[in-house]
């Protein structure tokens, strides 16, 4: 029924009657902590210090520790797809006898380095900052906030 009362929006003399109600099944001599303790959790249900929910201790482990992993686990397959080969150009040349010929090493690889190295070498300034900026930087600050 608390539960049921902070999900809510109650005004407070019907809060306080909900309230008292729970503290008269209690003992008396525990009446005054438990009061106390059933005002502030109406008051702050997750706790009463400003940390973050990482170091809340009414999280439960499990939560609180899922989420950056998650977030460090996405961080590395950027970092894993950001310097790897995203398409390759090769070269398969067919003789008129139907004899094939495949070249071991591919033509150019496309690449996010690649790419902003080859808008470097080409004075493209302003597309070049706008791919780094937003393939390369950008991902990983907006993760990290």
């Amino acid at each position: 029924m608390l539960t049921f009362l902070l999900l809510e929006n109650f005004d407070d003399d019907q809060e306080t009657v909900e309230l008292e109600d729970i503290n008269q099944s209690q003992s008396p001599e525990s009446n005054n902590d438990s009061n106390f303790e059933i005002e502030e959790m109406a008051r702050d249900p997750l706790g009463s210090s400003n940390a973050s929910l990482l170091f809340n201790q009414n999280i439960s482990f499990l939560v609180r520790w899922s989420v950056p992993i998650c977030l460090l686990s996405i961080i590395f397959l950027f970092i894993s797809s950001n310097t790897s080969d995203g398409a390759s150009v090769e070269m398969k040349l067919t003789s008129a006898s139907g004899k094939s010929y495949h070249l071991p090493l591919p033509i150019f690889k496309f690449s996010l380095a690649n790419t902003i190295e080859e808008m470097y070498q080409a004075k493209v300034y302003t597309l070049m900052v706008i791919v780094a900026l937003f393939s390369g930087i950008w991902p990983y600050v907006k993760l990290l906030l």
